[in-house]
């Protein structure tokens, strides 16, 4: 499934700031980068004042952030995968802030999350995550914020950072194989991580490309807000020039050479392999974010609704009432959704919800009966 850096609903905006009050006051302009400072100070005597450089150190450690929840600003889940009924991981980033100088920290961590009794253990923890990828629970890839991945492999251990070459700084990934990742971002950039090191592969396109995403064969797929590449790692070119249904979001190819394509505002739309385009008609909607297929079906992820079912009248119906669907991955016979500060997970029978509660000790609650139209 392609994956695009999205913006924070203002639905979620309310609930982060309604849930972090208790602890602090935020001003809530923006919810994401550069937001309005905490309005409240970390108590610490003078002489237990730590130094600019080890405040730094505390707040970029995700375990000593989540220890004062008066301090964040924001957190969400970056990504989440399932592998097993036994355990999730995902990945979570918290931003502080401080009120002085405005300056924000950042902080992730890979979590593996128990969902028998809510324990979790680090697998990871780092500066700030911009996305995650895992491809089975012992191998994991991590974008952090400046162009740096941090790969761990069944046999390699974790890599140290390595920086993508020239400036064009990529801010998604998406694995492939069992041990590559592929990235894109800005002047058309979309490259190859593998054996720690990162290989540019040529595009005919300078726009931003906001999606990666790649099939079992090799053919590899990227799109920027009206254009769609296709190609393998030899060079990607351009099979789509405008995308007459509005700004693309999200895509998702299929074995047939045919994309289903999501769009902003609701827009939503099948390529078929002859280049003729489709309307899938969408009765409410907003931006889309994720696409997957799942036991034979589509599943469709929006930013303010959830997730969606094309049925068999070419239209998608809301089904699961998550209230935002940012990744939609499936491992196995499971379905895992990210739902910014939930994730749920469906076994093609129930549901499983696993939320974020950060001024609570076990910092995750497990509901293993959430009903499928309103669990939020």
């Amino acid at each position: 499934m392609a994956q695009k850096k999205s913006k924070v609903p203002a639905k979620k905006k309310a609930t982060i700031k309604k849930r972090l009050s208790k602890n602090k006051k935020v001003d809530g302009k923006k919810a994401v980068a550069k937001k309005s400072p905490v309005k409240s100070k970390l108590k610490a005597s003078s002489k237990n004042k730590l130094t600019p450089e080890a405040e730094m150190e505390r707040r970029q450690n995700f375990l000593e952030v989540i220890k004062t929840p008066k301090i964040i600003e924001d957190f969400s889940v970056v990504n989440a995968f399932c592998f097993s009924p036994e355990s999730v991981l995902i990945c979570i980033q918290v931003t502080t802030a401080e009120d002085n100088d405005f300056t924000e920290y950042g902080s992730s961590a890979i979590l593996e999350v128990n969902l028998k009794n809510s324990s979790y253990r680090e697998v990871f923890s780092g500066g700030e995550a911009i996305s995650y990828q895992a491809k089975s629970a012992s191998q994991h890839y991590m974008l952090q914020s400046g162009g740096y991945l941090v790969a761990q492999g069944k046999e390699e251990g974790f890599f140290p950072s390595f920086k993508d070459p020239g400036d064009a700084t990529p801010h998604t990934i998406f694995s492939i194989g069992n041990s590559s990742v592929l990235a894109c971002g800005y002047y058309g950039y979309v490259g190859s991580f593998q054996d720690a090191i990162w290989k540019q592969i040529p595009t005919d396109f300078q726009g931003s490309l906001n999606t990666v995403t790649a099939l079992e064969d090799g053919i590899i797929y990227a799109s920027g807000d009206s254009h769609i590449l296709k190609g393998d790692k030899n060079g990607l070119k351009t099979i789509v020039d405008h995308f007459g249904l509005g700004r693309i979001t999200t895509i998702q190819p299929l074995a047939d050479g045919s994309i289903l394509v999501g769009c902003a505002e609701g827009k939503a739309g099948h390529i078929h392999p002859t280049g003729e385009v489709k309307e899938i008609t969408v009765s409410s909607a907003e931006d889309f974010l994720a696409i997957n297929l799942y036991q034979g079906k589509e599943y469709w992820g929006d930013d303010s609704n959830g997730v969606f079912i094309r049925n068999s009248s070419n239209s998608l119906e809301l089904v699961f009432e998550t209230t935002y669907a940012k990744n939609i991955n499936v491992s196995g016979n499971l379905m895992t959704v990210n739902a910014y500060d939930a994730v749920f997970i469906f076994d093609g029978k129930d549901w499983i919800k696993i939320s974020l509660k950060l001024n609570s000790p076990k910092l995750f609650e497990i509901n293993r009966k959430p009903s499928v139209s309103g669990f939020i």
